[in-house]
């Protein structure tokens, strides 16, 4: 309970998150020995789980759409190289 203390008192859904599930059903005394994460770190550890940016999954509906539109940017480069000035002054495409 004193370690638990130290730590910060984290929850449940806290300690999965540093640790995994099996995580949570260890010791401080194993979580150390397995993870290097210590009472006194774990607060430290969990801001770096917890600002860590979510992966979302590609959405791919318009594929098609923007597969077309890369095919025919190649296609204006190869026939004209200057293209590129072109289509941004046209804003077709971004010129940042």
């Amino acid at each position: 309970m004193r370690l638990h203390q130290i730590a910060g008192r984290p929850t449940k859904v806290q300690l999965i998150l540093v640790f995994g599930t099996n995580g949570y059903a260890m010791t401080w005394a194993q979580r150390t020995a397995r993870y290097g994460i210590t009472p006194e770190t774990f607060q430290a550890a969990l801001a770096k789980v917890v600002a860590r940016p979510t992966i979302r999954k590609a959405d791919f509906s318009d594929l098609d759409s923007l597969t077309n539109d890369v095919w025919t940017i190649i296609g204006l480069a190869r026939q004209n190289k200057g293209c590129f000035e072109t289509m941004a002054i046209e804003g077709m495409i971004d010129d940042e």
